[in-house]
C-alpha cells in the first residue's frame, strides 16, 4: 500500500520537473515566434526593393552577402533621402524611366531565379540592377543639386 503511495509521489514529482520544462520551451516557442513576426515586418517595411533582393546568397559566397547588404542599404539611404526632398519624378524623366527599366529587369530576373535556381548569372544580373538602381538614385540626387544651385544663381541675378 505504501508503495502505492511512493509511486503517485515519484510521479507528482516527475510530472512537476516536465511541467517545468515545458515552460521552458513554451518561452523559447514563444520567443522564436516573437522573432519569426519581427522578421517579417521588417521584410514587408523593405517591399521597395524586393526584386533586387536574393535570399539564401551564404550558400555561394559570404562576399555576396555583404556586397548585397551594402546595395540595400545604400538604396534605402538614397531612397529616403530623395523621399524627404519630395522629388516630382516627372521632372527627371530619363532618371525615372531608367528607375523603371531596371526595376522590370529585376523582375524578369527574379521570375528566372525562381524557375532556374540559384544560377551564378542570375545572381550576377540582379545585384547589378541594384548596383545600377545606387547609381541612378545618386544621379539623380546630383541632378537636383544641379537645378537648386541654378535657381539659387537665377535668384540672384533676378535682384
Amino acid at each position: 500500500m505504501w508503495s502505492h503511495f511512493e509511486r503517485k509521489r515519484q510521479l507528482g514529482k516527475t510530472n512537476k520537473i516536465h511541467f517545468k520544462l515545458n515552460n521552458g520551451w513554451f518561452a523559447v516557442a514563444a520567443s522564436i515566434a516573437a522573432l519569426v513576426a519581427c522578421l517579417i515586418i521588417f521584410q514587408n517595411q523593405n517591399k521597395v526593393h524586393k526584386n533586387l533582393i536574393v535570399n539564401n546568397l551564404e550558400h555561394l559566397d559570404e562576399g555576396l552577402v555583404e556586397y548585397q547588404a551594402s546595395l540595400v542599404s545604400s538604396m534605402d539611404s538614397y531612397a529616403s533621402t530623395i523621399k524627404s526632398l519630395d522629388v516630382r519624378f516627372e521632372e527627371f524623366p530619363e532618371i525615372s524611366e531608367s528607375l523603371d527599366q531596371v526595376e522590370r529587369l529585376a523582375k524578369s530576373y527574379q521570375i528566372d531565379l525562381k524557375q532556374y535556381g540559384p544560377d551564378p548569372k542570375i545572381i550576377k544580373a540582379i545585384l547589378k540592377c541594384a548596383k545600377q538602381k545606387v547609381e541612378l538614385y545618386e544621379m539623380l540626387l546630383y541632378q537636383i543639386e544641379i537645378k537648386k544651385y541654378h535657381e539659387k544663381k537665377n535668384e540672384k541675378f533676378k535682384v
